[in-house]
């Protein structure tokens, strides 16, 4: 029953059998648990007023299998619930005790190597596989998303014909975009915390219009993987008021090469014409000196 509710629901169902000290813990956490996410077990109990023995016992009575756990849910929290002022202030908070710029990048080369463990190789090749047969490829990311679906359509054009990225601000517009879907299309959605209903429309959508669909999300599990054929799973969080999706921009640079390779002699034909007329319009600057 508990493994289906997320932390402060744990608290509710399990608040009747708390200790004194459980109880200012349980109040502490539930009045910040952005602030409550970054600490340590001893910190937080420092902060709570409490023992860390006691914020362990706190954490397997609510049956998480020990602090990390407890803590991995508190950063779920974060990621799901907080507004974007919740955030703001619990990255100032951690800008009094840490260097921003150093923790910041730690963070991103850290969401990068853990989406390793994230992603199916098999999954992978299977999402380059249906791009390469596909008739169309539609692409939609909303709010921070957008420019992944941007960046990827970009690259995707360059050696594909037919690529779409859907770009609106409503569902009826997004709707209109997607009218001609149909199956032998590929359906890209992109979407992470706070997740987009938009997205998820559009993605139920192309699925009962007989498109084949693709999830990029940060967990298998995410409202995006129920509808689709293919998932990618990679790390994602939230840095203040930034949405970090360096993992999510690593995993499209990977399915762009990929899909490049195999078509090619096609790619190295289209690329060649395009140099031609890049050189001919002069585009780019001579940094022979550099």
């Amino acid at each position: 029953m508990l493994e289906q509710m997320n932390l402060l629901q744990r608290i509710e169902a399990k608040k009747k059998d708390f200790s004194k000290g459980q109880k200012r813990l349980a109040a502490y956490i539930m009045e910040d648990y952005g602030r409550a996410s970054v600490l340590t077990a001893q910190k937080l109990g420092e902060e709570a007023g409490v023992s860390e023995s006691t914020v362990v016992r706190f954490a397997y009575q609510l049956e998480y299998d020990g602090y990390p756990e407890m803590q991995k849910a508190l950063k779920v929290l974060v990621k799901t619930k907080s507004s974007s002022v919740d955030r703001l202030n619990l990255i100032a908070k951690l800008s009094e005790r840490e260097d921003l710029l150093t923790t910041i990048l730690q963070k991103d080369a850290e969401r990068i190597r853990t989406s390793g463990n994230l992603l199916d190789s098999k999954e992978f090749d299977q999402a380059v596989k249906m791009m390469d047969q596909a008739s169309c490829i539609y692409i939609l990311g909303t709010k921070s998303s957008s420019f992944l679906a941007g960046l990827f359509g970009y690259y995707l054009n360059i050696f594909m014909d037919q690529v779409k990225v859907i770009e609106s601000n409503n569902v009826l517009d997004t709707m209109e975009q997607l009218n001609r879907i149909k199956e032998g299309d590929v359906f890209i959605g992109i979407s992470f915390p706070r997740y987009s209903k938009r997205t998820l429309q559009a993605f139920d959508f192309a699925r009962r219009h007989g498109a084949k669909t693709i999830a990029i999300s940060d967990h298998p599990r995410a409202p995006l993987m129920v509808y689709a054929d293919c998932k990618l799973a990679v790390k994602s969080d939230v840095l203040g008021i930034v949405d970090s999706l360096v993992a999510a921009q690593s995993l499209i640079n990977a399915l762009i090469i990929a899909l490049s390779v195999k078509r090619k002699d096609d790619v190295e034909k289209r690329l060649n014409k395009l140099e031609k007329l890049w050189n001919e319009y002069d585009v780019y600057e001579n940094n022979d000196e550099m």
